[in-house]
């Protein structure tokens, strides 16, 4: 059995070996990247953003969740698969210049129709959105959103 004065040395000993594999890791991805510099990089890597966290007020009715201030909306095609589905219910809360962030999922007008698709890029006012199964991004006005995703029921 160890004494705590050894066991206490053999974590020092690992923690260094530790520092040092991290340093010799992050010393190989300085190199990648400082080689890969003159490389042209994809306009946006929207497969790389994460779905931002939207806050809304619920309360519990026994096993019943109410969800407030939203409003609901059956999805209808196939743009945002395979987050959002067609006859999935999305309720979104009213956008009120809350701050938006890419990964937001968010409602807005586009021409005469309304679609859902996700933040992937913000520039000023200006949203970059993009179905996450599209090959191709939107650019639309701040003024144009409507919502903000809060809750996907899935049928």
């Amino acid at each position: 059995m160890l004494q705590p004065a050894a066991a206490c040395s053999l974590t020092m000993k690992i923690s260094k070996i530790e520092i040092i594999g991290l340093t010799v890791v992050a010393a190989i991805i300085l190199v990648s990247i400082t080689s890969f510099a003159d490389v042209e990089m994809p306009r946006f890597a929207r497969h790389y953003i994460q779905a931002h966290h939207t806050d809304f007020d619920y309360t519990y009715n026994g096993s019943l969740l109410l969800v407030e201030g939203v409003t609901c909306f059956q999805g209808t095609g196939a743009s945002m698969n395979p987050t959002m589905f067609a006859g999935n219910m999305h309720c979104y809360i009213p956008y009120r210049n809350q701050t938006l962030a890419e990964g937001n999922i968010i409602q807005y007008h586009s021409g005469d129709s309304i679609r859902s698709h996700r933040i992937i890029a913000i520039y000023g006012n200006e949203l970059y959105v993009a179905g996450d199964n599209n090959n191709y991004d939107e650019k639309i006005n701040k003024s144009a959103v409507q919502g903000i995703l809060a809750v996907t029921l899935y049928s």
